[in-house]
C-alpha cells in the first residue's frame, strides 16, 4: 500500500495485492489486484487495475507507482512502470480520481519492447 497526497491535499492509496493457491508453479500468480482507494468520507474503491503482463508477480503484472509530483494549477502527476509481455514503459500521467492508469492523461512516456 502506498500513500498518494494530491494536490488539493487529500489522501489517496494505491494498493496492490497478489494471491497464490499453492498449486502453481514458482513463477505464477494465482490472482494480482490493484486499486486506487479513498478513505473519506468512508473507505472507497476509486479505480482498479487490470493485468498488464502474463508473467508472475506483482512487479510484473501490475503498473507500480515509483513517485507522484505536483504539476502545477491544481493537478497531480504519478510516475509510473507498466510491463507488458514484451515491453515496459516508464509514464508520467496526470493523476485523476475514478480513473484507472490506462486511462488516465500521458503527459510523457519512455518505453521499449521486442
Amino acid at each position: 500500500m502506498q500513500l498518494l497526497r494530491v494536490a488539493d491535499g487529500s489522501v489517496r492509496y494505491y494498493v496492490r495485492a497478489e494471491w497464490k493457491s499453492g498449486n502453481e508453479s514458482n513463477d505464477t500468480s494465482t490472482y494480482l489486484l490493484a486499486a486506487w482507494i479513498s478513505h473519506l468520507p468512508m473507505l472507497h474503491i476509486l479505480a482498479v487495475e487490470k493485468r498488464t503482463s502474463p508473467y508472475s508477480g506483482i512487479e510484473h503484472g501490475l503498473p507500480n507507482l515509483l513517485n507522484v509530483v505536483d504539476l502545477g494549477d491544481g493537478r497531480t502527476g504519478i510516475i509510473v512502470d507498466i510491463k507488458g509481455l514484451d515491453s515496459t514503459q516508464l509514464d508520467l500521467k496526470e493523476y485523476r480520481d475514478g480513473a484507472n492508469v490506462r486511462s488516465m492523461r500521458v503527459i510523457q512516456s519512455i518505453s521499449s519492447g521486442e
